[in-house]
């Protein structure tokens, strides 16, 4: 995978993911990304790819809308968005080192970092539509800025 410039995704990760939400990285202008990585996970995988399809599927709606040539956020909001990851993922693994033993917490020795949203997919999906109604697309419409 190589975005502008013809930069590697592994050598503009080499420090560790860099993205909004989970789903587009400065840098990688219309890639799209699902799954678990800088967004919150749950037990109902299934549910969590329809939540994320829909929340892409929206701001494509709108790069149409208003006709923008590219989908890819800014550099300071990626930034802030992976300082929210790492603040909120703090939480998260005092958490998971209190569970049992498991495939989630790595049989009871969590990693140090997760990249994950540490208040879970209820706040997560909630902090989305918060986001988009209060403007955050233009965070994200490169020609709409």
């Amino acid at each position: 995978m190589h975005g502008r410039g013809g930069v590697a995704l592994t050598g503009a990760w080499r420090t560790g993911p860099r993205t909004l939400h989970g789903f587009y990285g400065n840098g990688f202008p219309d890639l799209f990304q699902l799954g678990p990585l800088q967004n919150a996970g749950a037990v109902n995988f299934v549910h969590v790819l329809d939540e994320q399809a829909t929340r892409v599927a929206e701001v494509v709606a709108e790069a149409r809308r208003r006709g923008a040539g590219a989908v890819e956020p800014t550099e300071e909001a990626e930034r802030a968005w992976v300082d929210t990851i790492r603040k909120k993922a703090a939480g998260l693994y005092e958490s998971q080192a209190e569970c049992t033993p498991g495939y989630y917490n790595d049989e009871g020795v969590p990693r140090q970092r997760s990249e994950s949203y540490g208040d879970g997919p209820v706040a997560f999906h909630a902090l989305l539509r918060e986001w988009r109604a209060s403007g955050g697309m233009d965070e994200v419409l490169a020609d709409a800025r």
